[in-house]
């Protein structure tokens, strides 16, 4: 356990995770006692959506230092700023239930949190150890490239896990309105044009990162797409 931690609130977007919720749920909880301290965490778990057990499990917790909503509609943006309303703590985590980088990225970000409004556990960093299929690399690698094109972006993956400030991100929550994966995109986008101060930190995927994913990349890789180009439009149209 290291004292220079923040107490912070560590925020899961769930769905469709009945079947290792529980576990995995402990598993961050225990990880996060030994890192940061028993009493100076909280977990906030949101699912949304989900149609296997998952709601059900879900209000079965009751357990120290975790609170447990659902919402019915499907998003992890929607289910992320839910999250973010409910937590108590300035310091902020947005990551997975399956820990993909355990905890790597958190260590790594905290050595640059108390300079850094925003920081974006990072994929595409020059340090970071990561283990995808070849198409997943194709795509985020397409997608980044988007981002670059389209907004000017210095951060090259804003899709992992994120490190914030609540108070400096109230000023641009507002527009951060996407339901889907896009949303982390989106505070990378306005919080360069808000002036906030952004980062990245390399990770290392663990071996709980190599389940299925339930990223459809047709589906969703239209979706993030045009996310984009309506992102690009609406800011356009502001600054005209």
């Amino acid at each position: 356990m290291s004292k220079i931690f923040p107490k912070l609130s560590f925020c899961i977007a769930v769905y469709n995770e009945g079947r290792n919720l529980k576990k995995n749920i402990n598993n961050i909880k225990h990880g996060l006692a030994k890192i940061v301290g028993q009493n100076n965490f909280e977990v906030i778990v949101v699912d949304n959506g989900s149609n296997d057990n998952t709601q059900k499990i879900i209000k079965s917790i009751k357990t120290k230092n975790v609170n447990v909503y659902t919402i019915g509609k499907r998003g992890i943006g929607k289910a992320l700023r839910y999250a973010l309303k409910k937590a108590n703590m300035e310091h902020v985590v947005f990551s997975a239930i399956d820990l993909p980088f355990g905890f790597s990225d958190l260590k790594n970000a905290n050595k640059i949190w108390n300079k850094h409004d925003i920081i974006f556990g990072s994929k595409a960093h020059p340090n970071s150890k990561i283990n995808m299929p070849l198409n997943r690399r194709a795509s985020s690698f397409i997608y980044r490239t988007l981002l670059k094109i389209f907004f000017n972006l210095k951060i090259k993956d804003p899709q992992g896990s994120v490190f914030l400030k609540k108070s400096k991100i109230v000023k641009v929550l507002e527009k951060c309105n996407s339901d889907n994966a896009f949303f982390t995109s989106q505070l990378a986008i306005y919080g360069k044009l808000a002036g906030l101060t952004m980062s990245e930190v390399p990770v290392s995927m663990s071996k709980q990162s190599r389940r299925k994913s339930k990223f459809n990349l047709l589906k969703d890789g239209s979706a993030m797409f045009f996310s984009i180009l309506r992102e690009y439009a609406k800011i356009k149209k502001l600054k005209s």
